[in-house]
């Protein structure tokens, strides 16, 4: 299921970073750019794929709006 990052995914999302692309980061850094993205007037947003079954986070993308002209 794709979805919209909550907090709750910090933990998730910081261990694939570190999995998949060598990242490391504390789980508040995490959690703080999720409530940034989660921000009403924010212009980036952050959707997950959640495995329903299990609840794991396999994926997720962010996404950014810029305005070019």
């Amino acid at each position: 299921m794709i979805r919209s990052v909550q907090v709750k995914d910090a933990g998730q999302i910081r261990d694939l970073c570190h999995q998949a692309l060598g990242y490391d980061s504390t789980l508040e850094k995490v959690a703080a750019q999720i409530d940034k993205f989660n921000s009403p007037d924010s212009d980036h947003f952050c959707f997950v794929y959640e495995e329903e079954q299990t609840g794991h986070i396999l994926g997720y993308v962010k996404v950014s709006i810029v305005t070019l002209v």
